[in-house]
């Protein structure tokens, strides 16, 4: 399968938002991707197969030192197929030559996020208590706990 990686459009936003409804008991909503496409110093880019099928995204911040990844899902049946390893490098070339390292939190239950970042290069730097906070998902009346986050950093330079 040949994998597209660029910054993602408009018309991209709710398949993105579908796959983050489908990865995280907290997703992004449409508003919050869409003002990501205007945001300065932010960037969303989109991984889509030869049909223009959206197969995952990463987002973030970057500035001259650093870039900083604030959400990254791989549609459910595009996983294990290095998606978000090109999700990745791809976020990481799009950073200025003067930038150092990039910076991300991940759910400490997280483990098949957290073992694609082990794998690109990502060493746990600290933990941020409670990070994450309760969340009341309307499933039979779950509850998502509070959670920690991993801090993760990638040194580039």
């Amino acid at each position: 399968m040949k994998i597209n990686v660029t910054k993602a459009l408009l018309a991209d936003i709710p398949a993105i938002a579908e796959i983050a409804a489908q990865s995280f008991p907290d997703p992004w909503t449409e508003k919050g991707f869409s003002d990501e496409l205007t945001r300065e110093g932010a960037l969303l880019l989109a991984a889509k197969d030869e049909s223009e099928n959206i197969l995952g995204y990463i987002t973030g911040d970057m500035d001259e030192s650093f870039g900083y990844i604030a959400s990254v899902a791989v549609a459910i049946p595009a996983r294990g197929q290095g998606v978000g390893t090109l999700l990745l490098k791809e976020f990481e070339k799009m950073l200025p030559l003067s930038a150092q390292k990039i910076t991300l939190e991940v759910r400490e239950s997280n483990s098949p996020a957290i073992s694609l970042y082990e794998k690109n290069g990502y060493k746990q730097i600290g933990v941020r208590k409670n990070f994450y906070g309760e969340i009341n998902v309307n499933v039979n009346g779950k509850i998502i706990p509070r959670e920690n986050a991993i801090v993760m950093e990638r040194i580039i330079k």
